[in-house]
């Protein structure tokens, strides 16, 4: 458990305090400064070997040395004491968790409860990596490198793809979704990582093929039957041979999307 090696890590840091504390006061006169009262002033006394020796008042600098070797080893206590209790935790900590048991059973009350106790930030990166179906067509077009070793179709997608992990945007490549009785495999589905809400890219990169552009007409058709809008939820990118899209222009789209 994260609390158990920070506490490990605490107490080597207390440890090596401790080393340290021993080494500076082996250079302090030996002995132990004890005072007693004597109306309104005090007598010093250097406490060696079960013997008590007066100090001069004059003798400054050795009352002064003794006090600050004295201040020291209450600090060591000190720190002997936070050893302890921390060995003392460690010791009796239970490494079975019940609420972790509660959550990993596999029943009605574990999933009534793990949306609501899982972070935000638990709840994107479950959605991120669950599995979901995706487009298994043409894979010999899957031939760009992007991140994490995935395949991607285009040299843009595959750049998407890089700034979306970059911007810390959860995403899912060719998510199909029935729309309006065709399977669409929509490039890239995301999640807004503050919101969480979902945001659509669509890449198209062939525009000066004519028989492609004609498709699009119906497909942005559909995917406002399913609620899915330019400029509200969708995002639309463009390219053609003569016209290619560069990083710099994605990275100012996610930025504008995503911040």
């Amino acid at each position: 458990m994260d609390y158990c090696r920070t506490l490990q890590q605490e107490k080597d840091r207390i440890l090596q305090k401790l080393i340290s504390l021993n080494t500076e006061i082996a250079k302090y006169p030996e002995g132990t400064l004890t005072t007693n009262k004597n109306g309104d002033y005090h007598k010093y006394y250097v406490l060696k070997n079960g013997k008590r020796k007066y100090i001069s008042k004059d003798d400054n600098k050795l009352i002064e040395e003794l006090a600050k070797k004295k201040y020291l080893m209450a600090e060591v206590k000190d720190l002997q004491n936070e050893i302890n209790a921390i060995n003392a935790y460690l010791k009796n900590y239970q490494e079975e968790r019940y609420t972790k048991k509660l959550i990993s059973k596999e029943d009605g009350v574990s999933e009534i409860l793990k949306p609501l106790i899982m972070s935000k930030e638990e709840q994107l990166l479950k959605w991120e990596t669950e599995e979901y179906p995706s487009f298994s067509g043409f894979p010999q077009g899957l031939i760009h490198q992007g991140p994490f070793g995935k395949k991607y179709r285009s040299k843009t997608e595959a750049n998407i793809a890089f700034l979306l992990v970059k911007h810390h945007v959860p995403q899912r490549y060719e998510w199909e979704r029935m729309i309006n009785g065709t399977l669409y495999p929509i490039d890239f589905t995301t999640k807004h990582p503050k919101d969480g809400r979902l945001i659509f890219w669509e890449h198209f990169g062939r525009m000066d093929d004519a028989s492609y552009c004609m498709k699009i007409g119906t497909k942005l058709r559909d995917f406002e039957s399913a609620g899915i809008f330019p400029g509200i939820n969708l995002i639309m990118t463009f390219e053609s041979k003569r016209f290619p899209m560069n990083i710099n222009q994605l990275e100012e789209i996610v930025e504008a999307w995503y911040q």
